[in-house]
């Protein structure tokens, strides 16, 4: 990878948050600054990226994306993960999707049963629930069929915005250790406590059904209270789990609270809590970790409303500071092509596939899509020219950033503008994309 040329500088500099025409030392810069992936295959071995190097000390690598329904993304994060355990020792994966249901999945790459289909669709969100997902806990299984249990792959959801399955579970593990408190609370229902608010569609088409503060403290109290013989008639680890499903429980409550950001913020809190919790508590020592989540959370930076009013601050960050800086955020961006999301039109939600077109000349992305690689990447560490770094610190890169939902025709749904430097340590780019299939059969 070569220095940075004055000409990238000129270029950038003059043009704000658009770099120019492609002139061609700024094409041949980029593709020298860049890495080539070849291939977003998972099959494929990731090869010629010193990403011993790259990563250093670090102890958990997030990675995002600008869709949730990317093929390639979905691809390219089961290839980097490959590599990280296969290479340099990671073992531990987290992403988006509901913690209970995560919990089945562990159990099924660990072994101990399970339709690898069914426990899929458990995890709730369409960018995990796809065939690529299945390809991804399938590969997980088999890695872990020749591993001792100190070796094995372990898997976590860690998003707290559904409390329906983990108090499903916890009534099961009350079952078990505690008959009499659970013939008490079989019949107790999550409810609606959202205070009285405006809320959007999507809000109001999914209930954010939970249980009250009060109801939760019970729960916790019966748990603490017996613990010895509840762990006597289980054991410490289900023990734990149970505890841990009981803040989870707390953590959906407050995200209903919160008038800021939608609970943005705590869903933040929330889901930083539970890789904390996993990490620590889990199993003795430290452990390398994978993070898959959305650019919004594996970045850097703060939760702001539309009003520009600051309500938080991102997952990435909030790990960041928890691990002492040993973490390191890609983002996940592209050019054209199709993804999967939510089409919402008055009182319906549907999943349909999205095409846009390449994104407009002059800007960053625009360039990258100019270096003739399928799939790149970058680490923004290895940029040695300080005016060029002290530009891309302060000037911010437009990017597409779509979550559940696709708004066509509204740009400030569908996209957002990065100070790439201050947001992410390093980029993966891909050309052209496809939709996740969602046929798991």
């Amino acid at each position: 990878m070569k220095t940075i040329s004055f000409l990238l500088l000129v270029v950038l500099a003059t043009t704000g948050t658009s770099v120019g025409q492609p002139e061609k030392d700024t094409i041949q810069w980029l593709t020298e600054s860049s890495f080539d992936l070849r291939t977003t295959n998972p099959d494929l071995k990731i090869e010629g990226i010193p990403f011993e190097k790259i990563f250093g000390d670090v102890e958990l690598v997030l990675v995002g994306e600008a869709t949730h329904g990317t093929k390639e993304f979905a691809e390219i994060k089961h290839r980097l993960f490959r590599y990280l355990v296969e290479n340099l020792g990671f073992r531990y994966f987290f992403i988006e999707a509901d913690f209970t249901a995560g919990l089945s999945v562990d159990k099924y790459i660990c072994g101990k049963g399970g339709d690898p289909i069914e426990v899929l669709k458990g995890l709730r969100y369409f960018h995990i629930v796809n065939k690529e997902g299945l390809a991804l806990i399938k590969w997980m299984k088999d890695y872990n069929e020749t591993k001792s249990v100190s070796d094995k792959i372990r898997f976590f959801g860690i998003d707290c915005q559904a409390s329906e399955n983990a108090f499903t579970q916890l009534k099961g593990y009350f079952l078990r250790v505690d008959s009499v408190f659970y013939q008490e609370i079989n019949g107790m229902n999550l409810k609606d406590h959202r205070p009285a608010r405006p809320m959007r569609m999507v809000e109001k088409k999914y209930p954010l059904l939970t249980l009250s503060t009060d109801t939760t403290e019970i729960l916790k109290n019966r748990l603490t209270t017996n613990k010895t013989s509840y762990i006597e008639a289980s054991s410490q680890s289900e023990y734990e789990v149970a505890l841990r499903l009981v803040e989870v429980l707390s953590q959906s409550f407050e995200i209903g609270q919160s008038d800021e950001g939608y609970g943005y913020s705590k869903r933040e809190q929330g889901m930083a809590a539970n890789v904390e919790w996993a990490l620590n508590e889990i199993d003795p020592g430290p452990e390398k970790a994978f993070l898959w989540a959305h650019n919004g959370h594996v970045m850097y930076g703060d939760i702001t409303e539309r009003s520009g009013k600051l309500v938080g601050t991102s997952l990435g960050k909030i790990l960041k500071n928890q691990l002492n800086g040993k973490v390191y955020s890609i983002g996940l961006h592209f050019n054209k092509g199709s993804f999967i999301a939510n089409e919402i039109k008055q009182d319906t939600i549907v999943k349909r596939v999205w095409t846009v077109d390449e994104v407009p000349e002059n800007r960053f992305l625009y360039l990258l899509s100019k270096t003739n690689m399928d799939a790149l990447f970058m680490d923004f560490h290895s940029f040695h020219n300080k005016n060029v770094v002290s530009w891309l610190r302060d000037n911010k890169v437009r990017a597409y950033s779509v979550g559940g939902a696709y708004y066509p025709g509204y740009s400030t749904y569908n996209s957002r503008s990065y100070p790439l430097l201050e947001c992410f340590d390093g980029l993966i780019f891909i050309n052209n994309t496809h939709e996740i299939t969602l046929d798991l059969h």
